[in-house]
């Protein structure tokens, strides 16, 4: 367990989480994919300022939605088993986006709520 917490620790600290996603899900790092788009600056004609569309391939989506769950747990004092969690935040972030979604804060805000549920059901059983 300390393993993990370490690697975690360390890949928010670099930036890294693609890789860490990659170590956790044992599979290899994914790589672009070859629909990804390219960013063009877009004029916007009414305030006259240049913006750049987001366009997030999928690992920027998973490290994206990761990170913000898991800083939002670490930050409420939720976290108990980092490997536990770590698989049940990416699980049903990979299973979000499978199903289509591409908004992060929702990814993220549906990771959160799976853990807790997994993690209120944890408790109720030790309960009884």
């Amino acid at each position: 367990m300390m393993r993990v917490a370490a690697a975690i620790s360390f890949a928010m600290r670099t930036g890294m989480i693609a890789a860490l996603v990659a170590m956790i899900l044992d599979r290899q790092a994914p790589t672009a994919s070859r629909h990804r788009h390219t960013a063009w600056p877009v004029r916007n004609s009414l305030a006259g300022h240049a913006f750049t569309p987001m366009h997030e391939t999928t690992p920027q989506l998973v490290e994206a939605s990761f990170r913000i769950a898991w800083d939002y747990l670490a930050g409420v004092g939720e976290l108990e088993d980092y490997d536990i969690a770590a698989r049940l935040l990416l699980d049903t972030i990979e299973n979000m986006i499978r199903q289509g979604e591409r908004r992060r804060l929702l990814i993220a805000n549906k990771a959160i709520g799976a853990y807790q549920r997994a993690r209120a059901e944890r408790y109720f059983m030790a309960a009884s």
